[in-house]
This record gives structure tokens, sequence and C-alpha cells, in this order.
């Protein structure tokens, strides 16, 4: 449907962001700036995978009113 297809896009919009996101706050700790990866991981991080969980749950709802 349509909207599962909004969903899926949306989903994969998140997760294209999320992972160069990661990897910068991965490469601020190693690199001993670890207030700096807090902060990011506070600021970007989490509301990505708040947005991405809001997503995953209105596409479960999707599929259990579809019956599938």
């Amino acid at each position: 449907s349509d909207k599962e297809r909004t969903a899926l896009a949306e989903i994969e919009k998140i997760e294209s962001s999320y992972g160069p996101l990661a990897l910068n706050i991965v490469g601020l700790a190693v690199g001993g700036q670890r207030d700096q990866a807090v902060e990011k991981m506070n600021a970007e991080s989490r509301p990505l995978l708040s947005a991405l969980l809001r997503v995953d749950m209105a596409a479960v709802y999707l599929r259990l009113i579809r019956g599938s």
C-alpha cells in the first residue's frame, strides 16, 4: 500500500542518516572526545532512533490491521 511504501522510504531515509552519524560518534569517542561524542548522541542520534522507532511501530500497526 501507499502507507507501507511511505513508511519504508522513511525508514531508509533515517537509516541512511544514522550510519554516517554513528561512525562519527565512534570516531569522536575513539579519538578521546568522549564529551563531544555523548553530546552528539543526545542531540542527533537519539532523535533519529526515536523517529525510526515511530515509523517501525507504524509499519507493524499497518501489517496488523491488514492481517498479514
